[in-house]
C-alpha cells in the first residue's frame, strides 16, 4: 500500500536549563531522571494520540507518581494552548510558525527557547467511497482538481482518462474535512503544492479546515472522526506516479 505522504510529527515544548540522563549501551537500558512537575498537561494532533498513549506508559512506569494527560484537540488548538502557556507541551504535524510569531511567543511563556522535538512519523492518504467502485487511479494533479473545486463530477474525463473502462458515475462529488485546524491539513496541501505540476495553485488560498474554499464541503468530519463510521466498506486506491490513498458512503471523497 503506498501513501500521499509520510508527515513528520513534533512535540513543541519548553527547553530545560540542563539535561540529564544516562544510557548504558551494553544492557540497552535508560536511567530517566524524573524531576519537574509530578502532573504535566498537553494537547494537539489526533494523529499523534496512539504514539502519545505509549509515551505516557512508559512516562508513568518509568517515573511513578509522575503523569501527563493529553487531549486529541487537533494541531492548531494544540499550539495555540501551549504558546498561551495553558499546556506543558503541544502535538503538532508541523513545526511553530515563525510567520505566525509562534517561536517568539513559545519562548516568552517558557521564559527560554522551546523546541521542536521529531517524535512520530505517519502516512497521509485520502479516503473516496463510489458505489460498485472497487479500485480507483488518480493522479496528484486530478487529486488537487478535486480539492481546489476544478474537479466536481466522478466522470470528469480527467478522471476517467486514469480508469480505463471503469463506469464511473454521473454525481457530484462531495468533499469531506477535518472541523478543526489540523497540521495534517497544512501538510497534505504541502504534498499537493510539490505533486500536482501547479494544478493546486489554482486554488484561492490556503485553508485551516476545508481544502479549499472552492470545493463542494457539505459535510465536515469531527476532528477524530470514528473508525466505525469512517471506515466503512474502504476500498483501495491507486495513485499514479508512486503515491496511494483508501476508499470511505456514497460517492464521497476526504481527507484525515
Amino acid at each position: 500500500m503506498s501513501l500521499l505522504a509520510i508527515s513528520a510529527l513534533v512535540l513543541a515544548g519548553c527547553s530545560g536549563k540542563t539535561t540529564s540522563s544516562s544510557s548504558d549501551a551494553n544492557s540497552g537500558s535508560v536511567t530517566v531522571n524524573c524531576g519537574g512537575k509530578k502532573k504535566l498537561h498537553a494537547s494537539g494532533s489526533t494523529a499523534q494520540v496512539h504514539a502519545i498513549e505509549q509515551f505516557v506508559y512508559a512516562y508513568i512506569r518509568a517515573c511513578p507518581g509522575y503523569t501527563l494527560d493529553y487531549a486529541a484537540n487537533g494541531s492548531g488548538k494544540g499550539v495555540e494552548e501551549f504558546v498561551s502557556n495553558e499546556t506543558d507541551l503541544a502535538g503538532s504535524d508541523k513545526p511553530l510558525d515563525p510567520s505566525k510569531g509562534q517561536p517568539d511567543r513559545a519562548a516568552a511563556r517558557c521564559g527560554s527557547p522551546a523546541w521542536d522535538l521529531p517524535a512520530v512519523f505517519g502516512p497521509i492518504a485520502i479516503t473516496y467511497n463510489i458505489k460498485d467502485v472497487s479500485t480507483l487511479n488518480l493522479d496528484a494533479p486530478t487529486i488537487a482538481k478535486i480539492f481546489n473545486g476544478g474537479i466536481t463530477m466522478w466522470n470528469d474525463p480527467a478522471i476517467k482518462a486514469l480508469n480505463g473502462d471503469t463506469n464511473l458515475p454521473a454525481t457530484p462529488i462531495h468533499v469531506i474535512f477535518r472541523s478543526d485546524k489540523s497540521g495534517t491539513t497544512a501538510n497534505f496541501q504541502d504534498y499537493l503544492d510539490a505533486a500536482s505540476d501547479g494544478a493546486w495553485a489554482k486554488a484561492p488560498a490556503r485553508c485551516s479546515t476545508a481544502v479549499s474554499v472552492t470545493a463542494t464541503t457539505e459535510m465536515t468530519a469531527p476532528p477524530r472522526p470514528s473508525r466505525a463510521r469512517m471506515g466503512d466498506h474502504l476500498q483501495r486506491v491507486v495513485l499514479r506516479g508512486g503515491a496511494a490513498v483508501e476508499h470511505g458512503s456514497d460517492h464521497y471523497v476526504g481527507r484525515p
